[in-house]
């Protein structure tokens, strides 16, 4: 898990909208991989339970599509259109693909409110055919400790956020629920992925990696209280 320490990852790709590169894309990923960071990507399951890289559970602010992620086949979703590009939504199979593994890769899990298993299992069919590093976050406790059964290999992060965080969207209650889940699922991460203003100078026995960095601020932020960071509209 050495790989982990210092890399700079670029949050959802090295997206730039007024450069025609959407979040989540094969061109933002290219572009990343391309100068050398390294690549943090959200996966969602399609009805079928396969793995698509893609950030919200709605598909309406982000696509010409509507409706849940999870309610369209994977035919479907990787035809929409994402941001008004020509870019579509791509499977993680076919990131990884793309990346080849010249950087390496932090995949989060977004699988709230479902049965733990069928989309892990996806997941991890996709990762075992990779040849470079790749490491896995996730909001969802559950999910982790199905990873640790059935790959303890792979690097295990969880998430967390500050209860009273200014960053990120997810409403009190929201982060309540997060909290309490990680607390009472035993999911025993190797390493933490930590919302930039719930860092601190406390000793910890796990690496850290801070998410996101916007600015030199925040840059120096995270170099001194992280091992490796995430990092969006900016070139640190």
């Amino acid at each position: 898990m050495d790989w982990l320490t210092g890399v700079k990852f670029a949050h959802r790709g090295l997206h730039d909208l007024s450069k025609g590169i959407p979040e989540n894309s094969r061109v933002a990923f290219a572009a990343a991989a391309d100068v050398g960071y390294g690549v943090e990507l959200d996966v969602r399951p399609s009805a079928e339970d396969q793995p698509v890289v893609f950030h919200d559970a709605m598909l309406d602010a982000l696509t010409d599509l509507s409706g849940a992620v999870a309610d369209r086949p994977v035919e479907e979703l990787t035809r929409a259109r994402l941001l008004g590009t020509q870019e579509t939504i791509p499977t993680l199979d076919e990131v990884l693909q793309l990346i080849g593994g010249r950087v390496p890769v932090l995949v989060e899990i977004k699988n709230p409110g479902r049965a733990v298993g069928a989309f892990e299992n996806t997941v991890l069919s996709a990762i075992r055919n990779y040849s470079g590093s790749v490491g896995l976050i996730s909001f969802n406790a559950r999910s982790l400790l199905w990873f640790l059964e059935n790959a303890a290999d792979l690097p295990r992060g969880r998430s967390t956020i500050g209860l009273w965080s200014t960053s990120g969207s997810a409403p009190l209650w929201r982060r309540v629920v997060i909290r309490a889940g990680n607390l009472f699922v035993p999911s025993d991460p190797d390493f933490l992925a930590v919302d930039l203003p719930a860092l601190n100078t406390r000793r910890r026995e796990r690496p850290v990696i801070a998410w996101t960095v916007r600015s030199d601020q925040d840059r120096s932020r995270a170099e001194k209280m992280a091992d490796g960071f995430m990092f969006e509209n900016m070139k640190p």
